[in-house]
């Protein structure tokens, strides 16, 4: 019995390390999308906004970083680029849409707004003007379904925030 063993355990082996070789490979293939890493790349950036059904305009700031301009919920916003070295290899994002609202929301509101809001932000500028604000670290990177998630609930914080402020 000793030496069958001997003999079936380089075939046993083989055939399951085939098999071992299949099973791990064939999940990774499957949800390399789902899990490939987002980072502040506008190139990327742009393109999984055009995935998800939005408009996607490139363009760069006045200090020389990426920008991306776009729409939804009737209001123009768009991805500013933070932590740039030269334009490159920036770390962080913000989704930011400004409205022009001449002091017509008062600061309580935008308060209330705060506070019942966890990740998007709103402020009053000092120019009059109302800012909402939603910043993302992507040092590292996230998962492409964690920024798509991010995503659609900045469009719907961005329809919210309309409705709320009587916009």
């Amino acid at each position: 019995m000793g030496s069958m063993v001997r003999k079936l355990s380089p075939l046993f082996l083989k055939i399951a390390g085939l098999g071992l070789i299949f099973f791990l490979a064939a999940p990774a293939s499957q949800s390399f999308a789902q899990s490939a890493n987002v980072f502040a790349n506008p190139d990327q950036l742009a393109r999984l906004l055009q995935e998800e059904g939005f408009a996607a305009k490139r363009e760069t700031d006045g200090e020389g970083d990426p920008l991306i301009s776009s729409s939804s919920q009737g209001l123009k916003w768009s991805i500013f680029f933070y932590g740039c070295t030269n334009g490159r290899n920036c770390t962080a994002i913000q989704f930011n849409c400004g409205l022009n609202a001449k002091g017509s929301i008062p600061v309580e509101q935008l308060n209330q707004w705060n506070s019942n809001w966890r990740y998007t932000k709103s402020y009053l500028r000092k120019d009059g003007s109302v800012a909402l604000v939603r910043d993302i670290d992507l040092t590292g990177g996230i998962s492409t379904a964690n920024f798509k998630s991010a995503l659609a609930s900045w469009d719907t914080h961005v329809g919210r925030f309309k409705k709320d402020m009587d916009w």
